[in-house]
């Protein structure tokens, strides 16, 4: 077992100590009215720590998004090192979002919209720990529309740890990028990758 392994289960440990000692804090009635009120706080607390510690032990999802053209899918299949997601320039490539995961992960654990992406399951190592979204380019639609590339960003960056977002310098002004990104990354890891250098 690995050094990152073990201190992924001993925080996984504190975890369920903390949720132990938290369900015993609220098991008894006191009948003091500042006490009942934190009591019933921490019981709805507790009814959601269960989503939290499934989200604790599941991979990280990272959400690659831009413009068309931008080099979403090359950077993806970088990342994980494999032709796994389509790249070109015409516009635009990537239509319906791309869920690259490991094989032995249970996409179910990651309350992603499974129904609305095309799910791509790879024995790579470096999707052990992450699952990569390559999603389709929010320039491409006007409006979040039944269906459209927007609408589907918006179901999809909600549930995303980390953000990859790239651009060129001709679209670094992308108005588009910038509205969508400002809500999706409150409490995201944010990461901008400029691609296309030698060319730009």
């Amino acid at each position: 077992m690995t050094a990152p392994e073990l201190a992924q289960l001993e925080m996984l440990a504190q975890v369920d100590e903390l949720v132990a000692k938290l369900n015993e804090w609220v098991e008894p009635e006191i009948g003091w009215e500042p006490l009942s009120q934190s009591q019933a706080l921490v019981r709805r607390l507790l009814r959601r720590i269960e989503g939290l510690r499934v989200r604790l032990e599941s991979p990280l999802v990272v959400a690659t998004f831009g413009g068309t053209g931008t080099g979403k899918s090359a950077l993806v299949n970088a990342l994980v090192g494999r032709e796994i997601s389509a790249s070109a320039r015409q516009r635009p490539t990537t239509i319906r979002p791309v869920l690259l995961v490991h094989s032995n992960t249970d996409v179910e654990l990651l309350g992603l919209p499974l129904d609305k992406l095309d799910v791509v399951q790879c024995d790579t190592p470096v999707l052990r720990d992450i699952a990569v979204i390559d999603c389709p380019d929010p320039d491409t639609s006007e409006a979040a529309s039944a269906g459209s590339n927007l609408e589907q960003l918006h179901q999809l960056l909600p549930h995303c740890d980390v953000l990859i977002y790239t651009s060129t310098q001709q679209k670094y002004r992308s108005v588009r990028g910038v509205k969508e990104l400002r809500p999706a990354a409150t409490g995201c890891w944010l990461v901008f990758v400029q691609t296309h250098a030698a060319v730009d």
